[in-house]
């Protein structure tokens, strides 16, 4: 979340066409790498999905992350319900998360003084 809240304040004073928006997905699941450095399995399929749903500078995270971090990292998570995947048999629930206001006030003040 600090990465994203970093890259939208250095886009803010750029036009629009300039701007690099990054979508993050994120899940908890087995994931392999291939001799050839490639990387697959489901916690690579999932993750992609993820990313593919959230906002142009957002963060999505399946129901796994939110249950292993929901109360341990400030962050506010608001549910997107249930959504069913291309090539995942079983709908994986999924949330949008974001910086709390509280957080996002300290994150803001430290990257001004850095």
């Amino acid at each position: 979340m600090a990465a994203q809240k970093s890259i939208a304040e250095r886009n803010d004073p750029k036009p629009a066409e300039r701007r690099m928006l990054f979508r993050v997905g994120i899940h908890l699941g087995d994931v392999f790498v291939h001799p050839d450095g490639r990387v697959y399995g489901d916690g690579v399929n999932v993750a992609a999905r993820l990313q593919a749903l959230a906002e142009p500078g957002g963060i999505c995270v399946s129901e796994m992350v939110y249950a292993a971090v929901g109360n341990k990292v400030p962050a506010v998570f608001d549910a997107l319900g249930a959504q069913q995947f291309k090539n995942i048999a079983v709908p994986i629930s999924v949330y949008r998360a974001r910086l709390s206001p509280d957080f996002a006030e300290t994150l803001r003040a430290d990257i001004v003084e850095s």
